[in-house]
């Protein structure tokens, strides 16, 4: 089924993009869970406590990215196998 722009999907996406916008001017309640691990791990290998290469020392900020890059190219490949089988039509 090929993509189709309707009012109907116009609207649910103004609906998230102003969710979105509310969510940022409410805020954020300090740093994350993630960000608190890196700084924890980064700590104990400058005192070294811990003898851990430094992707394992960054991995709770690096594997987040990993898997948001991994996510844009499964959808960039499902986007162009639908543009290839439109323009195949």
């Amino acid at each position: 089924m090929p993509f189709m722009w309707t009012k109907h999907r116009e609207s649910k996406i103004l609906n998230l993009i102003t969710m979105n916008e509310v969510k940022k001017q409410q805020g954020s309640n300090g740093i994350g869970i993630l960000s608190v691990l890196t700084i924890v791990f980064i700590v104990l290998k400058l005192t070294s406590n811990i003898d851990w290469s430094w992707f394992w020392v960054l991995a709770p900020t690096i594997i987040p990215f990993g898997i948001a890059i991994l996510i844009l190219v499964v959808i960039g490949i499902i986007l162009m196998v639908q543009l290839y089988k439109q323009h195949k039509k």
